[in-house]
């Protein structure tokens, strides 16, 4: 992403550059008087001289020209170091932020992002609460296979699989709803990191010239924790007689929630040198134990754990992403069967499920969280943040949808292939029972 971290960080980072100059002259023993930097100094008869050096400008350049007052001698090397003690700060110190150029994801790229995965969330929505897309009135047809076959085996089979197909959605649901949380957790973090850097850049600039060896920016950095909300799953619902569902949708999904308290930034031995300027952006923003950068890394990287710590909760329920049919061994006594509902169901609601389960599974895929998070090198739990952890269960979301729609469809001929069936076994039987039926003699 091209441009600064920050709105007017280029300025802010001239007045760090400015300031740690002033730090250097101060220590050297010059004031500030107007445009220069002033030494007072006595000849060698006792008489007042002083000697001038050109302050830099706003954005720290140019400086260094040195000029005399009174009866003094400044040597040819001493007039020339200034020029060269100002431009080594100015290089030093730019080079410092120089992560802060082209670092860190952008604010619109984030929030599309989440309205992405946001929008997956509602279209997987199997809840009677909240927002539905259609994928649930597909469901509601499926579920009313246990009352279009009634009695025998594949009923059962049946029945047991339509049980499932409500449950197994709203547990992917609820992990693309814990995706969701991920992306605006990360959105988060980095907003808060911004927010924080241009304050912190301003009292760093305001701090530099007290001459202090350490330097403290109080309020600047955020202590990030992540607090967790539940995510509900909804299981299969009782759709007939009494039977209930064949399994539980997926528990211990949650949502995190970025949670901040202010902290303190640091920069310690910072020394009175040229490198002073330098040696506090790295120590108080960059890289330092208690810079707002380390911060940031840190909280990062908590979220990673967290979020792996969920993959293994979603390991450890891999059935609840499974329509398996159980078998089941028994014969039909009162054989009921809807040819017509039955064909609706395997050519119209399965068919459509299943392609608007590819479909999400799609949108899930197109999601580029590594290009999204990605920063500088050097800013926070680079390359992209959290989003290794993020893609590797945006995978297996795409994985269980394909799985889904793939075992539907074979639902669906299946289907199909038993009412064909029936309506042939019964034309055949027909057909049959007229060849064996009585034939009398005429008179």
């Amino acid at each position: 992403m091209p441009g600064w971290a920050i709105d007017n960080c280029d300025a802010k980072i001239d007045a760090i550059v400015v300031a740690s100059i002033d730090r250097y002259m101060a220590a050297l023993g010059y004031d500030k008087r107007g445009g220069y930097y002033v030494a007072d100094m006595s000849d060698d008869d006792g008489d007042q001289a002083y000697i001038y050096v050109v302050r830099p400008n706003g954005k720290g350049e140019g400086g260094g020209a040195v000029e005399t007052v009174g009866n003094i001698y400044v040597s040819s090397v001493e007039r020339h170091r200034y020029k060269d003690d100002f431009a080594y700060i100015r290089t030093t110190v730019r080079k410092a932020c120089s992560p802060l150029h082209d670092s860190l994801p952008a604010v619109g790229d984030m929030e599309k992002l989440c309205k992405q995965i946001d929008t997956i969330r509602v279209t997987l929505n199997m809840s009677s609460s909240g927002q539905q897309g259609t994928i649930s009135s597909y469901v509601s047809s499926i579920e009313g296979l246990a009352n279009l076959i009634r009695d025998g085996q594949y009923a059962a089979i049946t029945t047991s699989v339509v049980f499932r197909v409500r449950s197994v959605i709203s547990s992917i649901g609820a992990v693309v709803a814990s995706l969701q949380s991920i992306a605006q957790s990360e959105k988060d973090v980095i907003e808060a990191f911004q927010k924080n850097l241009g304050p912190a850049m301003d009292k760093l600039a305001a701090e530099l010239p007290r001459k202090k060896a350490s330097i403290t920016l109080a309020g600047v950095l955020s202590v990030v924790t992540w607090g967790i909300e539940a995510v509900e799953a909804v299981s299969s619902k009782n759709v007939a007689g009494g039977l209930k569902a064949g399994v539980t949708a997926i528990q211990g999904i949650y949502a995190f929630k970025f949670q901040e308290s202010k902290g303190n930034a640091q920069a310690t031995g910072l020394g009175q040198g040229r490198d002073a300027g330098a040696r506090a952006v790295n120590e108080s923003i960059v890289s330092g134990k208690k810079s707002l950068n380390q911060a940031l890394r840190d909280a990062e990287d908590k979220l990673a754990e967290r979020v792996n710590d969920l993959g293994k909760t979603i390991n450890s329920q891999m059935e609840c992403f499974d329509i398996e049919p159980r078998p089941i061994l028994m014969k039909a006594n009162a054989l009921e069967v809807s040819c017509s509902g039955v064909r609706s169901v395997a050519d119209d609601a399965l068919p459509h499920l299943a392609g608007k389960l590819r479909a999400v599974a799609g949108e899930m895929s197109g999601l580029n969280a590594s290009l999204v998070f990605s920063r500088h090198r050097s800013i926070g739990r680079a390359p992209n943040g959290v989003a290794p952890e993020f893609s590797k269960m945006a995978t297996f979301v795409v994985d269980a949808l394909k799985a889904l729609a793939y075992d539907l469809e074979t639902f669906g001929y299946s289907l199909h292939d038993y009412v064909s069936d029936l309506e042939h076994t019964e034309g055949k039987a027909a057909s049959r029972l007229l060849g064996v039926a009585p034939k009398y003699p005429g008179l």
